[in-house]
């Protein structure tokens, strides 16, 4: 998925094509540089909210078991170390984690969306076209 989601920096024309060719390798830094800062800290902040709701759904839905075993126990291990009548309420709890991080992912993507729109619309053909005549 990273190989793929690098290639978006040289495949994406928009932001250095209408530029002059000394800034274009600025640009490419900026994108990735931004790119990789916010992925670090939005995938952080995602872990973040998921252990935080994680901690609380074990509290309220299966308040005899210690939360900060369920934090430490990974995902595939669940259904073998939690067995019988605390199943169900770890589950639950994991899916209230899960929901806070893809609200957030939802949140972000409905940001970026709305982010889109701001920069100026321009064509890149003309723009390419009066570089090249001058």
């Amino acid at each position: 998925m990273s190989f793929f989601a690098s290639l978006c920096i040289f495949l994406c024309p928009g932001p250095h094509a209408t530029k002059p060719e000394i800034h274009r390798l600025i640009h490419l830094l900026l994108i990735q540089v931004f790119q990789t800062i916010g992925g670090a800290l939005f995938v952080s902040a995602a872990e973040s909210i998921f252990a935080n709701r994680l901690l609380q759904g074990v509290s309220s839905n299966a308040p005899e078991i210690d939360p900060s075993h369920v934090l430490h126990t990974g995902a595939s291990e669940v259904r073998d170390v939690f067995v019988g009548a605390n199943l169900p309420g770890v589950l639950s709890s994991y899916m209230f984690g899960l929901k806070g991080a893809w609200a957030l992912a939802l949140a972000l993507t409905a940001g970026a969306a709305v982010a889109s729109f701001g920069p100026k619309r321009d064509r890149i053909k003309r723009k390419m076209k009066s570089r090249t005549a001058a």
